[in-house]
């Protein structure tokens, strides 16, 4: 204020302060506040290329990439893999940022998931660059897309009920707990006998349906099979299984599958057992051509 009234009461234009006072009338340039270093036209920001805008001519960077990267880069998809070399080559990636690893978490995801990574890492290329392990962004966007997070629409997306729902679905075996083999031959030595159903044999040859074997609790179940051979069942042991279907124990319920190296102890067997015999039926015989001829 002082200022501007020492300006307008000073004299005419052409004395020393009429000089002054024309120059001070002169708008200034605003001063930037700015120290960095300023380009050629730039309003005081920052003129800093970033790597892809300085991409020269010569050789390429992704012809110095070590070769099992490289040989990792050229097993992808080729629309991926030239997405790929143009940040090599453009100078986003250097040739020794990305490791082996983070390579095959790209190519395990399938192929449209793939694409959006690239799309991905060209839209957020700035933080790619700026980023300390590019390897660990790669990983880190591969599992973003195995979560459909890259996608508003959840593609590629894994349903988190899927595992609780298929676990609901098909119901638990239950355990089967037996008594020592030990402890058991010390209550239970008599011989025991037991009934075997052989009408699912039938068609093979075997001329009953029913039979009754008498078992030492000692005796495996490869036994078992010999004494059937005994009363006519022709067929051969390696080509049938025989299933435990029903216990004389009430408070137990049935065993299944009974390994022919396992003993009647083992298993806890007692009279009065009820067994089947099943046959071994080849993988995809249902679907052959005379099965379905027939």
């Amino acid at each position: 204020f002082w200022l501007k009234g020492f300006v307008c009461s000073g004299n005419a234009a052409g004395s020393p302060l009429g000089t002054f006072q024309a120059a001070m009338m002169i708008e200034a340039a605003p001063r930037p506040r700015s120290r960095s270093p300023k380009g050629p036209g730039a309003d005081g920001e920052v003129k800093k290329a970033m790597p892809w805008e300085n991409a020269s001519g010569g050789k390429l960077p992704f012809d110095e990439v070590p070769d099992d990267i490289r040989a990792a880069v050229m097993d992808l998809a080729p629309a991926i893999r030239e997405r790929l070399k143009r940040l090599y080559n453009e100078g986003t990636l250097r040739p020794v940022d990305l490791d082996f690893k983070s390579l095959m978490d790209l190519k395990g995801l399938a192929e449209p998931l793939q694409s959006k990574v690239m799309d991905h890492m060209f839209a957020d290329r700035v933080f790619l660059s700026n980023a300390r392990s590019k390897s660990g962004f790669l990983v880190a966007v591969c599992a973003r897309a195995r979560r459909g997070e890259l996608d508003p629409r959840g593609f590629g997306a894994v349903d988190p009920w899927k595992q609780a729902l298929a676990a609901l679905a098909v119901p638990k075996m239950k355990t089967l707990s037996f008594e020592p083999e030990d402890e058991w031959l010390e209550e239970n030595q008599d011989p025991i006998e037991v009934r075997v159903n052989m009408t699912k044999l039938m068609h093979f040859g075997v001329p009953m349906e029913e039979a009754c074997v008498t078992l030492d609790p000692t005796e495996n179940i490869a036994k078992l099979k010999e004494r059937l051979k005994e009363q006519g069942v022709n067929v051969k042991a390696t080509m049938y299984n025989v299933r435990h279907v029903h216990n004389a124990n009430p408070e137990k319920t049935a065993i299944g599958f009974l390994r022919r190296e396992r003993t009647a102890a083992y298993y806890n067997m007692m009279n009065g057992e009820r067994l089947e015999l099943v046959p071994k039926i080849r993988g995809g015989r249902r679907f052959s051509k005379r099965g379905m001829a027939g």
